[in-house]
């Protein structure tokens, strides 16, 4: 496949028929290849491989489509699950603040939410035990912002 890649497509037909038979992983790699080199649209190439094996292949952009699909849950999760840690965190130092201070300035509260860093807020958590005085907690988060 990848000696012949700048042939004609004709002339790649029976590769490609030969790849059809490989295992699915195998295969996908090659078709990947394939149709990115040959700048194929999914349309295309799914007419070659169904020119090829016939209907009951399931078509390489469905593959795929699912495989990113998979890939776009884990990444949201994993995205879902870090905004949930920050706001928690976040959470925890307004109500530590306000416990202890009274209630935190709104502009500084922009600023605590605005940080993306578990181990920056964290640390800021945990100065909420550390530090007796509000102004100097508020220019402990300014500067550790």
């Amino acid at each position: 496949m990848m000696k012949n890649i700048f042939s004609d497509v004709n002339q790649i037909k029976p590769i490609l028929k030969d790849i059809i038979e490989l295992s699915d992983d195998r295969k996908i790699i090659f078709f990947e290849y394939f149709a990115t080199k040959k700048k194929m649209t999914e349309k295309t190439f799914n007419e070659l491989i169904i020119e090829l094996k016939g209907e009951e292949m399931p078509s390489l952009a469905k593959m795929w489509r699912d495989e990113g699909l998979e890939i776009g849950r884990e990444i949201g999760r994993e995205i879902g699950e870090k905004r949930g840690r920050l706001k928690e965190i976040q959470d925890t130092i307004k109500m530590g603040f306000e416990a202890k201070f009274s209630q935190l300035s709104h502009k500084l509260l922009l600023q605590i939410e605005k940080i993306t860093e578990i181990e920056k807020l964290q640390e800021i958590k945990r100065a909420i035990f550390m530090i007796n005085d509000a102004d100097e907690f508020q220019r402990f988060i300014k500067k550790t912002i």
